[in-house]
């Protein structure tokens, strides 16, 4: 009999332990911080901003734009214009160094220019002065550009225009752009020390050929007229 009631005892003993575990079990789930979908903060229970609007102008909850306390001033309005305005970022290779010629009809064809540049106003035609750019230049200097124009150059098929060239004060080499080569219709074909240009995808019509120099560059000699009296303002 008192093994009997023992047993009972025993028995009622764990049943209250395993009540107790399961009672503070649920008091550390009740407990445990959650996200919030509507605000996004840990928090127990509903969040007070459930139903609010949020603002988007600060992007907080419990108010709209028009009552925002914290609404921008015309100068940060401004401010954040320019600098989504901010000019447009270009870069030019350094190709200066020993074997380098300094002819004003010299153009290097170059990869890593991402724009056709010159720094001599006098080689362009139709410059528009509204072109606000920047340009980095292979030392890491950034230059203003100061307008963009044509330059037409005479050929063994008579006269052409390239366009879209970058005036930059300073620079001392005129480049050519590969890259706004191939995007204006031409076909570059390097290879066995040269490069071939060519106007048409069937590689047919040759434009020009342009031998590597010993400092692995490619001058290529264009004879451009000079229109001062044409020059736009």
């Amino acid at each position: 009999a008192k093994q009997t009631k023992t047993g009972e005892q025993n028995c009622k003993q764990n049943k209250n332990w395993k009540s107790k575990g399961k009672k503070w079990d649920n008091k550390a789930s009740e407990g445990t911080k959650t996200p919030c979908k509507h605000c996004g903060k840990l928090h127990f229970g509903e969040c007070r901003f459930k139903g609010k609007p949020k603002c988007y102008n600060c992007d907080k909850l419990g108010h709209i734009a028009k009552d925002c306390y914290n609404k921008k001033t015309p100068q940060q309005v401004n401010y954040a214009t320019q600098v989504e305005a901010a000019p447009t970022m270009f870069y030019a290779s350094n190709v200066s160094g020993a074997g380098v010629t300094r002819d004003e009809e010299i153009w290097y064809l170059d990869s890593g220019c991402s724009n056709h540049m010159t720094g001599k106003e006098d080689l362009l035609v139709d410059i528009d002065r509204k072109v606000t750019a920047k340009v980095e230049m292979g030392t890491g200097q950034l230059v203003e550009v100061t307008g963009k124009g044509t330059i037409v150059v005479e050929t063994k098929a008579g006269k052409r225009h390239i366009k879209e060239i970058m005036l930059v004060p300073g620079l001392k080499e005129n480049l050519l752009s590969v890259g706004q080569m191939i995007e204006h219709g031409y076909y570059l074909v390097f290879g066995d020390h040269k490069v071939e240009i060519y106007n048409d995808s069937s590689h047919t019509n040759l434009v020009a050929k342009v031998q590597m120099k010993g400092n692995r560059s490619f001058p290529l000699k264009l004879q451009a007229e000079m229109h001062f009296a044409y020059r736009a303002s």
